[in-house]
């Protein structure tokens, strides 16, 4: 089997090889290509991806489109199926590619989605990282006849929890029911649009990559605003204001935490009250734009903030 993974990349020269060697050790029954598609970058992300033998595809940055893009590395593809991920992911294990192409058995599934994770390393915080804390489980989205469809959005809207950054598709599906050229969300829309058509998902919790923003306080507050827009517009679902004790938990976590040093402990504890901050005031800020002009407002800000979406910073 050809397994096809389509990655958008830009000036991701610090992390760009790490995702392409952890995609060429899979360890499965086929051949992958591996197709980067670069949006102007003026690092060394080109050269990169060459060593690892990736067809590289070059667009002007202007041209970009989360939605748009990856629908032009289907195009390009030869895969059977095709996995999608971003230039700051990769895989935990050896047997990742292996365990979502085994659900294609089934030819009524149109796609797979596993997990993302924080990996356990200084970098990252603490207070995030990945440790299970019960057995994974597999979840198949499958719906009678109409059924999907007859629910009101608040009720699908679960559903379709849907990421590009770990997810496989079979290609004919892709091309049949492409994502839509939006810069946000195109990835949770195709599931939407997939489960209308009474086809069938699954999500794999035993399929993992690792990835990593670091939250300032600008980038949460603004990608907040970007995600509870999209839910809003698309699904009719509204953010509730954050709870004190999810940063009271983290906070806990962290002063338990036997490896940090008081430093880093300091420092930690003082980035997630800046990350709680930022999400209650970007709830606060989602309320009042739904109180004093409803969608219409919603529309307007969801419009600025995803011309150019907001991205969040490698810390290494």
């Amino acid at each position: 089997m050809l397994v096809t993974a389509i990655i958008p990349v830009k000036n991701g020269e610090a992390t760009l090889a790490r995702c392409l060697k952890q995609l060429r050790k899979q360890k499965f029954d086929g051949i992958l290509e591996i197709i980067v598609i670069d949006s102007g970058s003026i690092d060394g992300s080109i050269n990169i991806a060459q060593k690892f033998n990736a067809k590289v595809i070059s667009i002007a940055p202007k041209d970009f489109n989360h939605g748009a893009t990856r629908n032009l590395g289907v195009q390009q593809a030869t895969g059977e199926l095709i996995y999608f991920t971003v230039q700051d992911a990769f895989f935990a294990t050896e047997n990742d590619l292996q365990t979502m192409i085994n659900h294609f058995v089934n030819e009524k599934i149109a796609g797979v989605f596993g997990m993302q994770a924080v990996e356990s390393i200084p970098a990252n915080n603490p207070a995030v990282w990945f440790k299970r804390a019960s057995l994974p489980v597999v979840q198949h989205f499958a719906f009678p006849e109409g059924m999907y469809a007859k629910m009101k959005p608040r009720e699908q809207f679960p559903f379709t929890a849907w990421e590009n950054v770990n997810a496989m598709y079979r290609k004919c599906a892709l091309k049949a029911t492409p994502f839509r050229a939006i810069n946000y969300a195109e990835d949770r829309l195709w599931a939407h649009d997939i489960l209308r058509q009474n086809k069938e998902l699954i999500i794999d919790a035993n399929v993992v990559v690792f990835h990593y923003h670091h939250l300032t306080f600008k980038y949460w507050y603004q990608i907040q605003l970007v995600y509870w827009g999209s839910n809003y517009l698309y699904f009719d679902v509204q953010p509730s204001i954050p709870s004190f004790m999810s940063l009271c938990k983290k906070v806990f976590h962290l002063l338990q935490h036997k490896d940090l040093r008081v430093g880093k402990t300091i420092y930690w504890i003082g980035n997630n009250i800046i990350q709680f901050f930022g999400e209650v005031l970007a709830a606060l800020r989602f309320k009042w734009l739904v109180v004093t002009g409803g969608k219409a407002a919603v529309q307007r800000e969801f419009e600025k903030l995803t011309k150019q979406v907001p991205q969040g910073k490698i810390k290494l």
